[in-house]
C-alpha cells in the first residue's frame, strides 16, 4: 500500500501474480521438480508400464511438467565424435509422441542423473538449472542400458493458477530443456547374452616370486557361441524409430520458403493468364488462335 501524499487516499499495488510465488523457486525447488520429473520417467510399475504405449500418458505427463509453449532442444553426436550433430527441437505438440515412440522401441524406462546441478534465479518467477555433467539413461527391454552424457540446462517458471482450474494455487513447469549428448554408451545385461556357460576356475598361482596378478585369481565365465541382442540405438545413441519422428516433424525454414515462393510464382502467372483466358473464351479460339499476339493486342 503506498500513500502518494499526507492526508491522501492510499494507492494499492497489486503485484503480478508470478511474483507473488517468487518464493517457491531459488532454494533446490527447480532441481527437486527435474528430478521428480526423473523419477515419472523411471517409474516401473505395472500402472506406468501398462501406460507408457499409450499417447494419453505421455501428454498427461507434458501437461503436468511443461508450459504450453515449452522446447526441448536436443543436440545429438555421430558415432561419440564431434564432427556430425543433429539438432533437434522438440515442441509441447510433438514431445508426447517423442516419448511415446521412443517406449515404442523397447525402452522399458529412462531417467537423468545431475552432477553438480546449480539452480538460480534469473528473473521474479523465473528460474535457470546448469548442469555440466548430466546422464539420460535408457533401459531398454532386450537388456541394453544407454546413456548419453552432456550438458544439461532449463528454465522453469512459476506458473499462476488459472481462473478456471479447479487447482488454485501456483504449478512450477518447465519453458525449456536443453541436453547437448556429447557422448553415448551402450552396456548389456550378462543375463541377456545368450549361449553355453562354462566356469573356468582360477589358473595356478605363479611361483618363483613372480608378481602376483590378481586377474589370474578371478574366475572366469566362458561362453561358446554366444549371441547378443541387436543393437538398439543408431550411430547418435537413440532408436531409429526416434529419429525418424524427429527427423519428421522438423521442418526446415529453407524447405518452406522454397515451397512459399513455388506457390507465389504459380499465382503470379495464372494471374498473368486471366486476360488470356478471357480472351479465349470471348472469341471461341483454340491454343493456336490464342497464341497470336496480333489478335491479342488488337482487341485488348
Amino acid at each position: 500500500m503506498l500513500f502518494t501524499a499526507r492526508n491522501a487516499r492510499p494507492v494499492l499495488l497489486i503485484r503480478p501474480a508470478y511474483t507473488r510465488f517468487s518464493h517457491l523457486i531459488g532454494w533446490g525447488q527447480s532441481v527437486m521438480f527435474l528430478l521428480r520429473l526423473s523419477a515419472c520417467l523411471a517409474a516401473e510399475t505395472p500402472q506406468a508400464m501398462s501406460g507408457r504405449l499409450q499417447l494419453s500418458h505421455w501428454e498427461n505427463l507434458v501437461e503436468t511438467f511443461f508450459t504450453d509453449y515449452a522446447v526441448m532442444r536436443l543436440t545429438l553426436w555421430k558415432d561419440n565424435q564431434r564432427t556430425e550433430a543433429k539438432p533437434f527441437e522438440i515442441g509441447v505438440p510433438i514431445l508426447p509422441r517423442f516419448f511415446l515412440v521412443t517406449a515404442q522401441s523397447g525402452v522399458r524406462s529412462m531417467s537423468f542423473t545431475l552432477e553438480g546441478a546449480r539452480e538460480r534465479v534469473t528473473t521474479p518467477g523465473r528460474a535457470t538449472i546448469d548442469c555440466a555433467g548430466a546422464v539420460w539413461t535408457f533401459r531398454y527391454t532386450s537388456g541394453y542400458t544407454v546413456t548419453l552424457r552432456g550438458t544439461l540446462s532449463a528454465r522453469l517458471f512459476v506458473q499462476p493458477p488459472k481462473e478456471d482450474s479447479p487447482q488454485q494455487y501456483p504449478a512450477l513447469k518447465f519453458e525449456e530443456i536443453f541436453f547437448d549428448a556429447s557422448t553415448h554408451e551402450k552396456l548389456i545385461l550378462l543375463d541377456a547374452v545368450q549361449g553355453q556357460r562354462t566356469v573356468e576356475s582360477p589358473r595356478t598361482p605363479v611361483m618363483n616370486g613372480a608378481p602376483y596378478n590378481p586377474e589370474r585369481e578371478e574366475n572366469r565365465l566362458h561362453i561358446e557361441h554366444a549371441y547378443l541382442p541387436g543393437e538398439p540405438v543408431n550411430a547418435f545413441g537413440i532408436p531409429q524409430a526416434t529419429m525418424r519422428c524427429l527427423e519428421a516433424s522438423q521442418s526446415p525454414s529453407s524447405q518452406r520458403s522454397e515451397a512459399d515462393v513455388s506457390i507465389q510464382q504459380l499465382a503470379e502467372s495464372v494471374a498473368q493468364m486471366r486476360e488470356l483466358i478471357h480472351f479465349s473464351a470471348e472469341q471461341k479460339l483454340g491454343p493456336k488462335g490464342v497464341s497470336s499476339a496480333d489478335r491479342v493486342s488488337a482487341v485488348y
